[in-house]
């Protein structure tokens, strides 16, 4: 929501109101300031719905979003990985959108590369990321039936999870909240 199709220069995405209940969520991580009310609104929400053995492919929201990311998880728990630093050729690159993956394109990352750090996300919970972890490192959601918790995961202690455990998932619902770019003038600011 707030973001529905390609605009029609293809420059960027066409921008829409947000339903009322969303704009209640939105308004809240503003009070909480999360979100700048002024500079960069939440403007956007992206509603995702997980099966145990679904995730979403490793990459970066940048340059369709910016600053931050908010992410409200609701049902099951799961893994949030970041993997290491791009390549700087990579952040030249501009605005394409890979269809098959419904995430913004970049080239695949080398075979075999690890999530430098994790999160187990649990039900409930909200994860805001931004800076580096924002601009330079791409974020996933590794597409598997169980989680195991390995050293990477950097509040697993916290939580009460050891190395080794592991967590079945099951259907995980996503709120992800950010501030969609302008990059073009065929959408009227909202």
């Amino acid at each position: 929501f707030g973001s529905q199709s390609r605009c029609p220069c293809g420059r960027s995405l066409m921008r829409d109101a947000l339903p009322q209940w969303q704009g209640t969520v939105v308004d809240a991580l503003g009070a909480l300031g999360v979100f700048h009310p002024v500079l960069f609104p939440a403007n956007s929400v992206r509603i995702n719905s997980y099966r145990p053995g679904q995730g979403i492919h490793p990459h970066m929201d940048g340059p369709v979003y910016y600053p931050r990311a908010a992410i409200i998880s609701l049902g099951s728990q799961c893994l949030f990985d970041f993997y290491p630093r791009v390549d700087e050729d990579e952040e030249k690159r501009g605005f394409d959108w890979d269809r098959d993956k419904e995430v913004p394109r970049f080239p695949e990352l080398p075979p075999g590369t690890k999530p430098r750090l994790s999160i187990m996300l649990e039900p409930g919970s909200l994860l805001v990321f931004s800076g580096d972890a924002f601009v330079h490192h791409r974020h996933g959601i590794e597409a598997v039936e169980e989680d195991e918790i390995g050293p990477q995961v950097k509040n697993a202690k916290d939580i009460g999870l050891s190395v080794g455990d592991s967590l079945r998932r099951d259907r995980r619902i996503s709120l992800t909240i950010r501030h969609l770019l302008p990059r073009c003038n065929c959408s009227p600011l909202l």
